[in-house]
Parts: C-alpha cells; sequence; structure tokens
C-alpha cells in the first residue's frame, strides 16, 4: 500500500513546501493560495489495515481505533466435521468490549511501528511505518474510519447483540 500511496502524499507535501496550490474563484475573479490537506479517508477493513500498515482485519489487534486484543471463537460442531473432512475453516475472531480500552493515539502508533521494523516484528498489530503518516495534518489513529455499511449497521448485527 506504501507503493500505491507514495506519489500521493508526495504530491501533496511538494504543493505545500511551496505554499500550496494558488487558484481563481470563478464568480469574483479573486486569486486565493490553498494548502491541500487530506485528513481522513474511508474504507472497508481489508484497505484500513492496508493503509496504517495494520497486521491485517481478522489478526489478533485488527481494530484500526483501539489495542483490544481479539479472541477466538471455539469453532461449531458443524465447523469441526469440515476441518476433519479436509474443508479450510476460517477461525472467527470477536473483540470483547472491556473496561479501560486502550485507544490508539498518533504517537504510540508511530513509537509502535518504529519498534515493529527494528524488530522485523509486529507491535499491537502495528507491521511497520506507513507512509500516510507523511501527509501533512494527519493523526494515524484517526485517519481511518469505517465506510457506510460498517460503520452505521454494525451495532444492530447478532454478534454485537449477544456481546452486550
Amino acid at each position: 500500500m506504501n507503493t500505491f500511496l507514495s506519489p500521493l502524499v508526495q504530491s501533496l507535501q511538494k504543493v505545500n513546501l511551496k505554499g500550496g496550490c494558488e487558484w481563481t474563484h470563478p464568480e469574483t475573479g479573486s486569486k486565493h493560495q490553498s494548502l491541500i490537506y487530506a485528513p481522513c479517508g474511508c474504507g472497508d477493513a481489508p484497505a484500513r489495515s492496508k493503509a496504517l500498515n495494520l497486521t491485517g482485519h481478522v489478526s489478533k489487534y485488527a481494530c484500526s481505533t483501539c489495542e483490544v486484543k481479539s479472541v477466538s471463537l471455539p469453532l461449531t460442531v458443524e465447523e469441526l466435521a469440515n476441518k476433519q473432512a479436509g474443508n479450510r475453516v476460517r477461525k472467527k475472531r470477536v473483540f470483547v468490549t472491556v473496561n479501560g480500552v486502550k485507544m490508539r493515539t498518533h504517537d504510540r502508533m508511530k513509537k509502535q511501528a518504529e519498534k515493529a521494523f527494528r524488530h522485523n516484528k509486529p507491535v499491537k498489530g502495528v507491521k511497520g511505518p506507513t507512509c500516510i503518516e507523511n501527509l501533512p495534518g494527519v493523526d494515524l489513529s484517526t485517519v481511518t474510519y469505517a465506510e457506510y455499511m460498517h460503520g452505521v449497521f454494525w451495532s444492530g448485527s447478532p454478534i454485537s447483540r449477544s456481546l452486550d
């Protein structure tokens, strides 16, 4: 993802280093100088994980907002039978809400990325640096958010109701 996003990040950095871009208001004809910021982006879970360089949307530390460690659900009788028959069975993970959830912060994510890079091992789901941390004005802990379907309808899902 860094390879894909780097040209965008570099372009925005160049424009802002030059003092922004000049444009003319179409109706008044007045000239303006504007800096360009990309403070947030929307994406599904896999896209958010890739953009932030996280371990993945089905990993132990999959949440891009907090550092809650997910828990594997035991396989159902049907899933066990499928596994024994040689079929691939995907693990299901859930986030159990606990008091005192540690939210991700920009500074903590940057430190985790540096440590992950040095040790070549993810830290709390952070695999290493991401180029989007170089976007002007970006906060890694708030730069991405869930797309419409997950953001609006998650609270009504059977899984979240069963965890209440």
